[in-house]
């Protein structure tokens, strides 16, 4: 579930010249892990949300460190602002006992992007 956030950020980085492509992260988990998650609120709220790339890193710090030991790559720029929308919950047949949700995700161009260095912001953030 961790891996989400990665997931988010490496596909808004993705995007950010890329207006005309729509972005996706798809999670699935028990609905108990849709609770406890460190970054399950994510996925939460059917409305559209906006959200700081910095924040993100501060608020959930201690998934972005497990993201950041497990490989060597590190995003150097993320758009500063996105936005989120829950469009999907549901129970699967394929994984009996999960509910996969799926997350539509657009970067917006209204602030300078955030750099970062070894996957930290260059300039400290509030949440």
């Amino acid at each position: 579930m961790e891996a989400a956030l990665w997931d988010l950020l490496k596909i808004a980085a993705l995007l950010t010249d890329r207006p005309d492509i729509d972005g996706f992260v798809l999670g699935a988990a028990t609905p108990r892990r849709w609770q406890r998650a460190e970054v399950a609120d994510l996925f939460t709220e059917p409305g559209p949300r906006t959200w700081q790339a910095a924040g993100l890193l501060a608020r959930w710090d201690a998934s972005w460190q497990w993201l950041l030991a497990g490989g060597r790559a590190r995003p150097q720029t993320l758009p500063a602002r996105l936005r989120t929308q829950l469009h999907a919950a549901a129970p699967t047949a394929r994984i009996p006992g999960y509910e996969l949700r799926c997350l539509q995700l657009w970067p917006l161009a209204d602030a300078p992007p955030l750099h970062l260095h070894d996957g930290h912001p260059t300039e400290r953030a509030d949440p």
